[in-house]
Parts: structure tokens; C-alpha cells; sequence
């Protein structure tokens, strides 16, 4: 049995999001890492990122809820400077 090929008419519908993507550098201005050291985070799934490619982009609004998240963690447990 062969399974039927997806088309643009039978992909599922996803809407664009309303935020942008922006580059993974520029999330330097917000987190004082070097940039291998955000990509390295977002490879393991401990910075929330979008992967195209090789390259990983980001919404500033997931990396401020993010960021929010970690400040409600008790003193020590946040982010591994190391």
C-alpha cells in the first residue's frame, strides 16, 4: 500500500506566527553568552529555539517568558554559567 504524497491541498494548515524570528546573535543583547554558547544551548533544548537549517532563530517573546521562568527558580538553579 502506498501512501499518499503530501500536496500543498493536503498539508495541514499552519498560520504564520505573528512574531518574528530573529537571529540567534542577537540574542546577546538580552543574555551577556557568547553566541557558540546560545547555540550550544538551544542544540540540547535549554533555550527556547526554532532550528532552520543550521542556523537557530528565536521570538523574544518566548526568550523573556523563558527568562522569567528562571528567576522564579530558588538562587543557584538557573542558568549554568560553567
Amino acid at each position: 500500500m502506498m501512501s499518499a504524497a503530501l500536496t500543498p491541498a493536503t498539508m495541514p494548515a499552519v498560520p504564520p506566527p505573528s512574531e518574528p524570528l530573529k537571529k540567534l546573535r542577537l540574542l546577546k543583547k538580552i543574555i551577556p553568552y557568547s553566541e557558540r554558547k546560545l547555540r550550544d544551548m538551544a542544540a540540547h533544548g535549554e533555550l527556547p529555539a526554532v532550528r532552520i537549517g543550521h542556523r537557530y532563530f528565536y521570538r523574544e517573546s518566548e526568550i523573556r517568558t523563558w527568562l522569567d521562568g528562571l528567576s522564579e527558580r530558588p538562587q543557584g538553579a538557573g542558568l549554568n554559567t560553567g
